[in-house]
């Protein structure tokens, strides 16, 4: 299937400088998650949700934090769910959101003026765009057979001496 034109990079790199919304910026992210609005109702409907997103999200969470309250309280869910939103993502796509978007002239934030909102913004675009590439598609039995793959192979992988930590000995 070809690319969606709602998830191209121009619309990715328009997340990323903030040129939407943050409603709009979370409602794309439900519509790629599954997340569906009944026409007669209002409500949402998780039916189309990924399995285990729609057992933890029944409802579509703020994945940028809309009200820009960044006090414990109300943005420790929004934190969680992006979170949980960007470990989803395998590590071979974490860092292709500079890559696609260098072309487009933007190559990262830079750490001075750095905020949660920007942050999170390339998070989803981040996820957005592994959707793209991996996801869209891609049946579910398909893609649960893949992640079974990958986990073997992880499993195979030998294991990484301990760093720093207190299994780690010093003498």
């Amino acid at each position: 299937l070809p690319p969606p034109d709602d998830i191209s990079d121009e619309v990715l790199l328009k997340i990323v400088l903030q040129e939407t919304t943050d409603e709009e910026t979370n409602a794309l992210v439900w519509k790629y998650l599954g997340y569906r609005r009944s026409t007669q109702t209002d409500a949402w409907d998780a039916t189309f949700v990924f399995p285990k997103w729609a057992e933890r999200y029944p409802q579509p969470p703020d994945l940028i934090g809309v009200t820009r309250t960044y006090t414990r309280e109300v943005d420790e869910p929004v934190l969680r769910a992006v979170q949980s939103l960007q470990r989803s993502v395998p590590t071979e796509h974490k860092k292709g959101l500079v890559r696609t978007l260098k072309p487009l002239g933007w190559s990262g934030y830079i750490l001075d003026g750095l905020t949660p909102n920007k942050t999170r913004r390339a998070q989803v675009a981040n996820w957005l765009l592994y959707y793209r590439t991996a996801l869209h598609g891609v049946p579910l039995d398909e893609l649960q057979r893949r992640k079974a793959e990958r986990a073997a192979v992880e499993a195979q992988a030998p294991a990484r001496p301990p760093t720093g930590t207190t299994k780690q000995g010093v003498i």
